[in-house]
């Protein structure tokens, strides 16, 4: 029970700034179900990420031009969906009991909140990079390679971590990154950069 209030904290942490910038209406409510929870959590962290890159939460195909120019890259896109769908799966198993019928519908939701919807509906490389993406996280976690598990483990405990102290980055950790989104960043740039 504890992981879940700790989401919750989290959660209410990551609304009430967004409440400080935009509008009530377009924000995401905070949820008594762990898993609504959660899918605030995941798109929320990538944006903060894809933020922190200077970068806006629309593909490379959008017609605007000043989105265009902030636009993610095909294999950035695609790493984007791998990487919230082993950041989500890394979130779940903190829980205790895992409700496993939720999982591929929750990934879809989580990237439909990162993304402007029309902007990915448009174009229908869009659908296909979503399409193959879904695919690659269970063949990434379930890799055999040295490194790539590695990577992961890491990924993992860090997850973990940022569940368990609540967003509030520990000195072992901080002797690498300065605050959580680094940290998650630089496994997104890695985990984008297999597919470039």
């Amino acid at each position: 029970m504890k992981i879940d209030k700790n989401i919750f904290e989290l959660v209410k942490n990551l609304t009430s700034n967004l409440e400080k910038n935009f509008s009530n209406k377009t924000n995401p409510k905070i949820s008594h179900d762990v898993y609504e929870n959660i899918i605030i959590l995941v798109s929320q962290v990538m944006i903060k990420i894809i933020s922190d890159m200077d970068k806006l939460p629309v593909t490379i195909r959008n017609s605007n031009k000043t989105f265009h120019q902030k636009a993610l890259s095909d294999s950035q896109f695609l790493g984007t969906i791998v990487f919230c769908g082993i950041f989500h799966i890394y979130v779940l198993q903190n829980l205790e009991e895992i409700d496993k019928s939720r999982i591929s519908e929750d990934s879809t939701r989580i990237i439909s909140a990162i993304f402007v919807l029309e902007n990915l509906a448009k174009d229908k490389n869009n659908i296909k990079i979503i399409s193959h993406g879904s695919k690659q996280i269970s063949k990434m976690i379930s890799h055999e390679d040295k490194t790539l598990k590695k990577i992961l483990d890491t990924l993992r405990v860090v997850v973990d971590d940022y569940l368990k102290n609540k967003g509030k980055i520990g000195s072992k950790l901080k002797k690498s990154f300065p605050n959580y989104i680094k940290a998650f960043r630089f496994y997104y740039e890695t985990i984008t950069s297999m597919y470039e």
